[in-house]
């Protein structure tokens, strides 16, 4: 068991600006205009709050409509923007009330509850996801990082970036599995040489 935390310490140290790049950067947003990439995003620096008078527009057009599925998914694309994910769980819930094969939805649901500390509910949710569409690279290089750094379960994580590159093996997120695994091998080797080491 200490193997595998050193094994995990190192991979941490070494993947938390892939961890923010995949999450953040790469993943298609629905009805907001995606914010460009910046190093905050990536760094960890909490973005600003939404744009309260937006916030109370999108509640107003949702509560009006209770088929308006845009505002619904605006809004809580704009929470998961700002990092509110407190916020923005029950709205992807009331989303996937609608539309319960909202791939995107279920995926950004699944990364919410992985932020406010409940790995194992993230963990189901990404499933779900799955179950949608079985080859969603997001979902399964999002996989992979909740297994391994929040449930700090390496086979799985590795099982799902290996997956990344069955099904997308050119794309960014395959280039983000890629380089995961590549850091857990390099991780796995060095802890091999040291613990073998006189």
């Amino acid at each position: 068991m200490r193997r595998e935390s050193l094994i995990l310490g190192l991979t941490v140290a070494c993947s938390m600006a892939i961890m923010g790049w995949i999450i953040w950067a790469e993943r298609p947003v629905a009805s907001v205009p995606p914010a460009a990439p910046t190093d905050a995003s990536v760094g960890g620096t909490q973005p600003p709050p939404p744009d309260e008078a937006r916030v109370a527009d999108l509640i107003a057009a949702a509560e009006a409509d209770a088929e308006d599925l845009d505002s619904r998914v605006s809004l809580a694309e704009l929470y998961f923007e700002s990092h509110s994910f407190e916020q923005a769980i029950p709205r992807y819930e009331e989303v996937l009330t609608i539309t319960p094969d909202n791939v995107q939805a279920s995926t950004n649901l699944g990364i919410s509850y992985y932020y406010v500390g409940s790995a194992e509910r993230a963990v189901e949710q990404l499933a779900r996801s799955l179950e949608i569409e079985p080859t969603h690279a997001q979902t399964l290089v999002t996989l992979g990082i909740v297994k391994a750094f929040g449930l700090q379960d390496l086979e799985g994580a590795t099982a799902a970036w290996q997956r990344v590159l069955e099904v997308a093996p050119d794309g960014s997120e395959a280039r983000a599995a890629r380089d995961a695994l590549n850091r857990l091998q390099a991780a796995h080797e060095n802890t091999e040489g040291s613990s073998q080491a006189p």
